[in-house]
């Protein structure tokens, strides 16, 4: 009676489990996933400048005095290009001890280091030499710049509208293909590509020169999965 009962509730268990994976397997078969790529070449219309203003000397007084000079040329030397409005940021003064390893090998002080930093954009690529033969001019200073999109966001919109009607027709034609219908999006999962602007910008912090306008690539790819009935 007792192995009777064990391999009724055995027998059980397994048309349970076999009703679930059954359950599972339609509604697996009730969705459609598809994805859609979409990508563009653009030319940056932004430029974006950073100057550094550093001046030692063994009186911070001094040090100090000779930097707020050079800033002064600096903003004055800006009011000449055309900005993007409201761009130009000075950054706070950073005043640092600077040492000196002697010959008897003891480190001694040597002098104080006064940093400041401006930054400010440019909306017209072609003004980018003008800037800089203007900045350098003015003042003993170091200088870089990259280029950016004034607007990446409405750019990448439109590459994820093109991407999801794309990934949406191929979902719709094997869904006709099979019988059945498009309905509601279950899911949606978005891979952007903008490490072309970011290589822009590390080469030219690293060169600390002007980086070029080129035209780069940018893509999205969009994975939707869709209802069907």
């Amino acid at each position: 009676m007792a192995r009777r009962t064990i391999f009724f509730f055995l027998l059980i268990s397994i048309l349970v489990l076999a009703g679930c994976g059954e359950k599972e397997q339609q509604l697996r078969m009730r969705s459609i996933g598809m994805a859609g790529v979409a990508d563009t070449l653009v030319v940056p219309d932004l430029a974006v400048w950073t100057v550094r203003i550093n001046d030692l000397d063994p009186l911070l007084v001094g040090a100090k005095d000779s930097n707020d000079a050079r800033l002064a040329a600096v903003l004055g030397a800006l009011e000449k290009i055309r900005l993007v409005e409201g761009s130009v940021r000075t950054g706070p003064a950073r005043i640092e001890r600077q040492f000196r390893r002697c010959d008897d090998g003891v480190n001694r002080f040597s002098h104080f280091s006064v940093k400041r930093s401006v930054t400010f954009r440019q909306d017209d690529p072609d003004e980018v030499e003008k800037a800089l033969d203007v900045l350098v001019s003015a003042a003993d200073i170091e200088v870089s710049c990259y280029f950016d999109l004034a607007d990446t966001e409405a750019i990448m919109k439109q590459l994820r509208t093109r991407a999801m009607d794309q990934a949406k027709d191929k979902a719709a034609f094997l869904a006709r293909h099979v019988g059945m219908s498009l309905g509601e999006i279950l899911s949606i999962r978005v891979n952007e590509n903008l490490n072309a602007y970011q290589h822009n910008r590390r080469m030219a912090e690293l060169n600390g020169g002007v980086a070029s306008p080129q035209a780069q690539h940018l893509s999205t790819q969009v994975s939707v999965s869709y209802k069907t009935f």
